[in-house]
């Protein structure tokens, strides 16, 4: 990757949200192979797309927590159904017990998610640590803290 400072612009060379969903692909079609490359079967592994529009429904669901209704793409999430083109039919809190994610911090860093559904906490894994305040992690995942268990 080219230094930061040789870029034309901020934005090049970044990593985009269809980087990180490419890769969440690579993740769970790996894991529905049989036999799976992973030890643990209680997993899954979180959509990009769903993750963004999970945290752009966050304020409408802050507004009225009781009357927010969550889209049927959620719910299919949850259940496992979804996306269509690696089903695990495992439902969160039955089959699952830890999804795994990445999340865009502070316009400008990419950290590891590990949302622990039984423990209700969120594992966050940053490469370097010097970016990121932790008061600012806590800010950032509020709406993942609030909603998948509303979910």
């Amino acid at each position: 990757m080219t230094p930061r400072l040789d870029w034309p612009s901020f934005d090049n060379g970044w990593l985009k949200d269809f980087h990180m969903g490419a890769a969440m692909t690579m993740f769970r079609n790996r894991f529905i192979r049989d036999p799976s490359q992973y030890p643990n079967p209680r997993i899954a592994f979180l959509d990009q797309d769903m993750l963004s529009s999970l945290l752009k429904d966050y304020n409408q669901f802050a507004l009225s927590r009781r009357n927010f209704l969550f889209r049927a793409m959620y719910l299919e999430h949850f259940n496992g159904t979804a996306p269509v083109d690696s089903q695990t039919n495992k439902k969160w809190h039955i089959h699952v017990d830890h999804l795994y994610a990445c999340f865009f911090v502070n316009q400008n860093h990419w950290v590891a998610l590990d949302i622990d559904l039984p423990a209700k906490t969120i594992y966050v894994y940053v490469s370097i640590p010097s970016l990121v305040k932790d008061s600012d992690l806590v800010k950032e995942c509020i709406a993942l803290r609030r909603m998948i268990p509303a979910l």
